[in-house]
């Protein structure tokens, strides 16, 4: 029997080990359903990019004016809120797309973390420092989606981290850049950047080789199993390279 290549994808398996997770789980399903009809999880994806561009904006100005950050602080619970609610809202009302869904949601963090970060680069934090925290996000996405491909798990932490601990994070640095403004406060940032940008590297080098461990162990088994079998004749000789391919 043929497969049917119109069959919907199957949901892949969320894994999010966040510090929080279980009472933000809690708080998403109170939010998705209080949420009106007429709101859609695409909408609140769009809401959640727009506020990382006005939080990378925010940013920039409080390079000048440092009341800005609490309006970059505003946008980081809004995008929280667009982020977090869009996937949470879609499957309380079943209404999954698991590829659509997937592919614009990675996409648009991908987006959203670049405009953060480059805005946090020109305002509480080296600009080097905040672009080597975006290699790493990217890197560890690349790794998130072999994961993906292979063990079909849809990975949203990094261990016990994930992006609502990364956001209380943003928001503690910038109240205490606000009421403290100092080259000792600068510093402190960076070096907290520093630390999570050699913990994501971590992670993503441990997640690679435990996935690149077990595919291996998997090609083994299957061609241990193989040449263990015995074939038949005809078979083998139709999977000999002929003279004239040889190189």
């Amino acid at each position: 029997m043929k497969g049917n290549k119109d069959a919907p994808a199957p949901t892949a398996q969320r894994v999010h080990e966040g510090l929080v997770h279980q009472y933000e789980k809690q708080i998403l399903l109170w939010l998705a359903e209080r949420t009106p009809m007429w709101v859609t999880p695409d909408m609140l994806t769009f809401l959640a990019l727009l506020s990382s561009f006005v939080c990378a904006v925010s940013y920039f100005l409080s390079s000048t004016r440092p009341e800005f950050l609490h309006l970059a602080n505003f946008c980081i619970v809004v995008h929280w809120y667009g982020d977090s609610l869009d996937g949470a809202l879609a499957r309380y009302r079943n209404k999954q797309r698991p590829n659509y869904g997937l592919f614009v949601d990675m996409m648009c963090d991908m987006f959203a973390v670049a405009f953060i970060l480059v805005g946090m680069g020109n305002s509480i934090m080296n600009l080097t420092a905040a672009l080597s925290l975006l290699g790493s996000f990217y890197l560890l996405t690349v790794v998130n989606l072999f994961i993906l491909r292979f063990r079909n798990n849809h990975v949203v932490s990094a261990g016990r981290f994930s992006g609502t601990e990364a956001r209380a994070l943003l928001i503690a640095s910038n109240l205490m850049f606000y009421f403290k403004p100092s080259y000792e406060m600068f510093l402190a940032v960076n070096t907290l950047a520093i630390i999570v940008f050699i913990f994501v590297i971590f992670m993503a080098v441990i997640s690679a080789f435990d996935l690149g461990a077990e595919l291996k162990a998997k090609d083994e088994a299957v061609l241990a199993a193989y040449l263990n079998t015995p074939q038949d004749e005809d078979k083998i000789k139709d999977v000999r390279v002929r003279p004239e391919e040889k190189r």
